[in-house]
């Protein structure tokens, strides 16, 4: 028993918490114990389906490959009472090749923890929905969205009845169809899904990382609207609450930065937007970013400095004109060309 909380603490540590050094230290403890007890190699490779996951998520791409294939083959020879566990395996295989990119061997995987779990546990099992939620991410990726979005809406269903609304996997559930929403263009759907996963994370604990994206995203969506007022507010608790978790210079703190920073600019609130902009521009240009990101991060920032510092605005201007050039994103550089128009004396 002392083996079996340890193993559940290491994945909530390692998997949820995102804590992967201490989760997979107390998955190895559980593991030790096990040998001390003369657990049986189901038991084992219970474990190892566990520390998988957490090495996926830790990056250690192989470790975890190699741990999770030595499940499955010890699973394939079990009675047929232990062989669910195999849908836990082929589940996290899945993901892992989900994260090294390989979709094809990801979605064999999936497919075969979906049709072991919908056989055995019957269609509308917790582990059917856990299934769905990773295929859905899959057909995202692919540009498939109306197969994305069915999956995450019958995984969600699952989920709310078998779990309980407040279960953290339905904030999973939620932003994953809040971001497969926002990429059909219905952001005003979505925003009520990120909002519904942002409740769900304030009342966890434990879960702060995916409370900063959860607000990030329902922020975006507003600003996706056109509706800025509302978006600042959201905006600004991201970015205090990813500060306070990440620092102030992580890369991830750019986000809220710069939808925050935007979204002033729009507003005309350009005192408040420059030094947030500023910061943005900053910790962005550090690590590889999307050419699009950066130019709408350039443009705003020029907008915001064009009363102050003229030549330095049309600098930024050009350079974010480049920078969505090179994406061809024309609709934006038609915008630039226009402000610049308006800008450069003739």
């Amino acid at each position: 028993m002392r083996g079996q909380a340890m193993a559940e603490l290491g994945l909530v540590l390692g998997g949820l918490q995102q804590r992967h050094a201490e989760g997979e230290r107390m998955l190895q403890l559980a593991a030790a114990t096990d040998l001390r007890v003369g657990a049986g190699p189901i038991e084992q490779a219970r474990r190892d389906i566990s520390l998988g996951i957490v090495r996926t998520a830790r990056g250690e791409h192989e470790g975890a490959r190699q741990t999770l294939l030595a499940a499955v083959e010890v699973l394939r020879a079990a009675p047929a009472s232990s062989r669910l566990l195999l849908i836990a395996a082929f589940n996290a295989l899945g993901s892992l090749e989900d994260k090294r990119g390989r979709d094809e061997a990801a979605r064999r995987y999936f497919g075969d923890a979906l049709a072991l779990a919908e056989d055995r546990l019957g269609p509308d099992h917790p582990d059917v929905a856990s299934v769905l939620n990773n295929i859905a991410v899959l057909e995202m990726r692919a540009g498939r969205f109306d197969q994305a979005i069915a999956a995450l809406e019958r995984a969600l269903d699952i989920r709310v009845r078998t779990l309980g609304p407040d279960h953290p996997e339905i904030a999973s559930t939620r932003m994953n169809l809040g971001s497969a929403l926002v990429f059909t263009g219905d952001y005003a759907r979505a925003s009520g899904d990120f909002e519904a996963a942002t409740g769900v994370l304030r009342r966890a604990s434990g879960l702060e990382a995916r409370l900063v994206e959860a607000l990030y995203n329902l922020a975006n969506s507003y600003h996706l609207q056109h509706d800025y007022a509302r978006a600042v507010p959201i905006y600004e608790e991201a970015l205090a609450r990813g500060q306070a978790l990440f620092g102030p210079d992580d890369p991830e703190v750019a986000y809220p930065l710069h939808g925050l920073g935007v979204a002033l600019v729009e507003l005309g609130r350009l005192d408040e937007a420059r030094p947030l902009l500023e910061r943005a521009l900053a910790i962005r240009t550090r690590k590889d970013v999307q050419p699009i990101d950066l130019g709408e991060l350039r443009f705003a920032l020029a907008r915001a400095v064009a009363g102050r510092d003229r030549p330095r605005a049309l600098t930024l201007a050009s350079e974010a004109r480049a920078d969505y050039a090179g994406d061809h994103a024309d609709e934006d550089v038609s915008k630039i060309d226009a402000w610049l128009l308006a800008h450069v004396d003739r």
